[in-house]
């Protein structure tokens, strides 16, 4: 029997290069993104990591015209989040083993 996975939802905070407000609407009915929250210049977005990654985000944000803002700490900033988003994706598809109970293997 094979079942859907069920959503990894995750929530960012995105720091934007102009007001958040018109973006959050563009963003709001793209597939994957559960919600979206403008803050003046900063945008809350809540979306399915099986679906999407930050990186699709920011590309969504680009084309929606509303760039990120740049800068050393938001480099670094990304790097940290895909690293996070991939251990998080790895830990979700393990099958995790009981000391008590045989391997299936």
């Amino acid at each position: 029997m094979i079942t859907a996975a069920p959503p990894l939802l995750v929530t960012r905070t995105v720091a934007l290069a102009a007001p958040a407000g018109p973006v959050a609407g563009r963003l709001a009915g793209v597939a994957g993104i559960a919600e979206v929250e403008a803050q003046g210049r900063r945008l809350r977005v809540r979306y399915d990591l099986r679906r999407l990654r930050f990186d699709d985000v920011l590309a969504l944000l680009a084309a929606a015209g509303g760039p990120a803002a740049g800068g050393l700490m938001h480099r670094l900033r990304l790097g940290w989040v895909r690293f996070n988003e991939a251990n998080r994706l790895d830990q979700a598809d393990i099958v995790h083993q009981c000391c008590g109970k045989p391997p299936t293997d």
